[in-house]
Parts: structure tokens; C-alpha cells; sequence
């Protein structure tokens, strides 16, 4: 883990392959599935998404047979991401859908607000508002329920997002600023620049690109996210006008 977040990541995967080959020869299916699946997010880290579909495969197929069904949804999870990645958003949503599934089967509620979010953020972002909004309320009552601040922030900013697309500013507004609100007071940089860039945006709709401007200079952290990043790129066309 130290290596991956110095983005030491060939040192990190030699290092899982030994560990793969140890796993091997115990014939340790758990760790060797789990071996392919902490490859698979060193190479995602690293953005060699295409290299980590076969990892994905066999670390699926691994913990299928040893009825790891937790595992199995994650994995899933991690495919439809990988899929959708590489702009192959059928097969995205298709295994998206599918741990979506097994994520409500095995109450791994973790998985289902992040399964949620993704598809939600592909019905708006595909015009299909009433199924976004959906999938928005139900991530935003599911943590709320578990009571995980980032997960909430998750759904806020998903909320945001839906309201932006709808023209609802003033509830885009509210929403993005209380998710970021939320991921300051945690200390957590992953849906700052997400929000931050619909506040962009809000701010050049109503002519206050003074406050578009200051936002933008306080932006330390930019998501690999694609749909975070459409919105960034957004925000800048707003701000270059």
C-alpha cells in the first residue's frame, strides 16, 4: 500500500505476484482471488485499464467458486468501472447492473450506494432524469441510514448533478455546496472538485466569475473520474467566456 500511493506501481505489482505465487502453490483460492483483485486496482491506479480485466476475470471466477459472494460484488463493481473507462458504457452498466444486484441481495450496503451513484450519474447524464432521480433518493436514504458521512456526500453530489442537468440551480447549489461542506469537514479531496465545478458553473450562469475564478484557484486535487472531469472541463469553458 505504501508503494501504490507513492504510484510505485510495477514495484507493487511484483511484489502481489510473488504473493500470487505463493497463493498458487498453497492452492489458497481466497488469496489468490484477492491477489488478482489488489493487481487489478494498482493497474486502475495506475490508469492500464485494459490490464486489469484479465485479473478482474479470474479474481471473479475465484471467488465465485469459493462462494465469496461479498468479494464477488466488489469485483463486479470494479469491471463495470473498468468498462466504463475504456468508453465501453453497454458492458459498464451491464456488470454495473449486476453487482448493483448482488448488492442488494447481500446487503453490502457500501457497494449499493456506490452501484447507485454510477448508474445515476449515467441515466442524467443520458437525458433520463426520473430514473436518475431515483437512484439519487435511494443512495441518499441508504446512507443516511448507514450514517457514512462520504457516502452522503456521494449522494448529494449526485443530487446536484441532477438538479444542474434539470436547471434547478438553486437546489444544485444547495446540494453541492452541503456535500462539500461534508468532505472538508472529513478531510476527504474526492468529490470537492466534482461539487466545486458545478459551483463553477452556477457562479458563470449568474455573471459572478470573480467567485468562478476563486474557485477555480482553489482546485488542489482533480479527479481521474470521468464524469468529474467532463465536468471540469465544463466548468473551464464556463470560466473562459
Amino acid at each position: 500500500l505504501h508503494w501504490m500511493y507513492q504510484a510505485e506501481h510495477d514495484t507493487v505489482l511484483v511484489a502481489i505476484a510473488g504473493a500470487l505465487a505463493v497463493a498458487e502453490r498453497e492452492n489458497n483460492r481466497f488469496e489468490m482471488a484477492f491477489c488478482h483483485l489488489v493487481s487489478a486496482y494498482v493497474l486502475i491506479s495506475a490508469q492500464r485499464f485494459a490490464e486489469t480485466l484479465p485479473h478482474l476475470h479470474a479474481s471473479r471466477d475465484l471467488f465465485e467458486a469459493i462462494g465469496q459472494r461479498y468479494y464477488v460484488c466488489w469485483v463486479l463493481h470494479r469491471i463495470g468501472f473498468v468498462y466504463y473507462n475504456l468508453n465501453d458504457t453497454q458492458r459498464a452498466n451491464d456488470y454495473t447492473e449486476q453487482s448493483l444486484g448482488l448488492a442488494r441481495e447481500t446487503h453490502n450496503n457500501n457497494a449499493l450506494v456506490i452501484c447507485l451513484y454510477n448508474r445515476g450519474s449515467d441515466y442524467i447524464l443520458s437525458g433520463e432524469y426520473a430514473s436518475g432521480l431515483r437512484y439519487c433518493n435511494e443512495a441518499l436514504e441508504i446512507a443516511s441510514e448507514m450514517g457514512h458521512r462520504d457516502q452522503i456526500a456521494y449522494a448529494l453530489s449526485l443530487l446536484a448533478l441532477h438538479d444542474f442537468c434539470t436547471g434547478d440551480y438553486p437546489a444544485c447549489q444547495e446540494h453541492a455546496q452541503h456535500s462539500r461542506e461534508i468532505m472538508e469537514a472529513i478531510n476527504s479531496r474526492v468529490f470537492e472538485p466534482y461539487n466545486r465545478a458545478l459551483l463553477i458553473m452556477l457562479a458563470c450562469l449568474r455573471d459572478d466569475y470573480a467567485e468562478g475564478m476563486r474557485l477555480h484557484t482553489l482546485v488542489s486535487y482533480q479527479s481521474t473520474n470521468k464524469i468529474a472531469m467532463q465536468l471540469y472541463f465544463w466548468a473551464l469553458a464556463a470560466l473562459s467566456r
